[in-house]
Formats: C-alpha cells, structure tokens, sequence
C-alpha cells in the first residue's frame, strides 16, 4: 500500500511538471494523431474496407493497431525511459548508486524516477481506435469483454516491460554504447499486424524469443474470437496469454536481481 501511495504521488508530480510545458503536450499529441492517422491510412489502402485476409478485415486490423497502442502506452508509462537511459545513465555515470542507499526497491526507484506521463497520450488513443474499430466490427461491448480487454492490456503492458527490463538489465554486463530501440519499435509495429502475413521465421520470433505477439496480434485473436467475430480456429488459449507475460516479468525482474548483486558486488 506504502508504494502504491508513493506512486500516485510521483505520478501526479511528473503531471504537475509536464503541465508547465503545454506546448510539449501539444506537440505530441499532434505528432501521435498524425502517426495513427497515417498507419490507418496505410491499413486502407493495404486492405480496403470490404477485403480480408483470412478473415482479418479493416476493422479487425485497427483494432489490433489499437490494442498493441494501449499496451505499449502503458508499458512506456512505466518502464521505457529507463530503457532508454539505465546504461548511461545509471551504470556508465554510476547514478544507481544513489538508489542503493535508499530504503526502496531500486527497480521500483527507477520507474518512479522514469515515468513518461506523456505517454499516457498513446495510451487514450489506442484505447480509442481499439474501442471504435471494436464497434465498427461488430464486437458487443458487454461487460465481460470491457473487463477482458482491460486485462489483455495489463497482460499485453506486461509483456512490454517484462522485454524492456530484460534488455536494460543486461546493461549490467554489456552496458550499450548505441541503442537497440529503434529496431525493437520497428519489430513492435510489425506485432501489430496479423501474424499471417509474415514468413514462418518471423512469425517464429515475435512468438517465442521476442513475444511481442503476445501484445496485440494473440490477444486480439482470442478477443474478437470469443465474440464470434474472427472465425480462424488458431486463438490461444486464455491461460497461456496470461502464463507468457506473467513468466517473462517474473524472467525480468530475476536477470535484473541478478545485475544488481553484480553491480553492488563490484563495489560499483
């Protein structure tokens, strides 16, 4: 309970500091309305409302564009400036070392100290596209389905995090001197798309070694399926979209554990 003062607290701090800036705010949000102004776009002339791809239509495929907005916005809330900054920042100029001499989890520390509230923009808007894209193809927003889609965002934002805490913690052993982010944000837009449509070994990798097919293409099959909209046959099973994201924060959390006891025992 004690944390989760503290972090409403930071929240609403990092609000108050980003309100001084409105023309920032502006900026971005008009730079994140043209970007999915743009993707949906590209998904019209790609795929014409009215075609399909084995059963993915226009509608179906903002939805999933949605989705994997949602998810990534709230990841990106938590966990991506730290992403960006752990290995210069906080290993190569040693600024971790401040957070190991106070009484707060340092990974905790970290995302307080890191929250991009200015993401909560990509947050409001996939959940946008994803409920009026959701409408549009026919998906009946009863309660049941609001309460699952909530949870296949948390489930979806988990595996994000869960990717980004791995990728910032091997900066204990190989602090990076150039960033992997721009190819990881390509691999996530191709996430969020049909899987179908890729080779298998892509299809392989966004499943397995990098899952981010488990942000919106998986969970956005089962939900639509469930309501009898897509008719493939190939949805997961709800447990194991819960089992992916729940393994792989668990996975992150442990490597990043295991970096600090590294770190502390160099005497760093």
């Amino acid at each position: 309970m004690t944390e989760l003062k503290a972090f409403f607290r930071c929240l609403a701090a990092h609000v108050k500091m980003e309100m001084m800036y409105r023309t920032h705010l502006v900026v971005g949000l008009v730079s994140q309305l043209t970007f999915s102004l743009l993707s949906i776009v590209f998904v019209g002339v790609f795929l014409p409302p009215g075609s399909n791809i084995q059963g993915w239509g226009f509608w179906e495929i903002l939805f999933l564009l949605g989705l994997g907005d949602a998810t990534f916005g709230l990841s990106a809330i938590l966990v991506f400036r730290t992403f960006l900054v752990f290995d210069s920042a906080y290993v190569l100029q040693g600024e971790l070392d401040t957070l190991l001499v106070q009484p707060v989890h340092p990974l905790f520390n970290l995302i307080l100290r890191n929250l991009q509230v200015m993401e909560f923009i990509t947050l409001l808007k996939g959940l946008a596209l994803a409920a009026i894209a959701g409408v549009q193809a026919g998906l009946s927003w009863t309660p049941a389905h609001i309460l699952l889609f909530a949870g296949m965002i948390v489930l979806g934002g988990a595996v994000y995090c869960g990717i980004f805490i791995l990728l910032f913690s091997t900066g204990f052993w190989f602090p990076r001197r150039s960033s992997v982010a721009a190819p990881l944000l390509s691999l996530n837009q191709l996430s969020q798309y049909p899987l179908l449509i890729y080779p298998e070994w892509l299809k392989l990798l966004l499943s397995s070694l990098l899952p981010l097919g488990f942000v919106a293409y998986y969970p956005g099959q089962y939900l639509l399926e469930s309501g009898s909209l897509l008719q493939t046959g190939q949805a997961l099973p709800l447990w194991l979209l819960a089992l992916v994201p729940v393994l792989l924060l668990l996975a992150a959390v442990r490597l990043f554990a295991a970096g600090l006891r590294r770190y502390a025992g160099a005497g760093s």
